[in-house]
C-alpha cells in the first residue's frame, strides 16, 4: 500500500534501498524514545507495538502482520518512537533507511501521500479522526 500506484521504474528505485532482515521472536526493534530512522514493512510474521511495556500499565496498541509496516510516522516527523514494537513470531522484514526514504520522496512524492493515508487509515481503526 505504500508504494502503491507506482510504476515500474519507481519500484526498482525503491527495492534498490531496501534491506531485507530476519527477525527472532522475543526481539524488540523499536523501543520508545531511541532514535530509529527506518521504516519497517513485514513480509512475514508477527510484530505487536505496546504502550507502557513490561509495566502493570502494558496496553497492545498495534498488531502488525505481512504486508504492514511501522514507524512510518516517527520517520517522517523526526519524532522518536512513543511505543515499543516487539516480535512475537519470527518476522521477515524489509527496512527502508530514513536518508534514502527522504531521498525517495523528493523523486516520487506519491509516497508519502500513499503514507499519509494509511496513516489516516490506522487512526481511524483506533477510533480517532481529526
Amino acid at each position: 500500500m505504500l508504494f502503491a500506484e507506482l510504476g515500474p521504474r519507481e519500484l526498482h528505485a525503491i527495492a534498490s534501498v531496501l534491506k531485507r532482515e530476519e527477525l527472532k521472536a522475543g526481539d524488540i526493534l523499536i523501543r520508545p524514545g531511541e532514535k530509529n530512522s527506518s521504516i519497517y514493512l513485514t513480509l512475514s510474521g508477527k510484530i505487536i507495538m505496546y504502550e507502557n511495556y513490561e509495566t502493570p500499565d502494558q496496553k497492545e496498541v498495534r498488531i502488525i502482520e505481512a504486508n504492514d509496516y511501522l514507524n512510518f510516522g516517527p520517520n517522517i516527523s523526526g519524532l522518536p518512537p512513543v511505543n515499543t514494537s516487539v516480535v512475537v513470531e519470527d518476522a521477515e522484514v524489509l527496512i527502508v533507511p530514513h536518508v534514502q526514504l527522504m531521498e525517495l520522496i523528493k523523486v516520487y512524492p506519491q509516497i508519502i501521500i500513499n503514507g499519509t493515508k494509511l496513516a489516516a487509515m490506522k487512526l481511524r481503526e483506533l477510533g480517532w479522526s481529526a
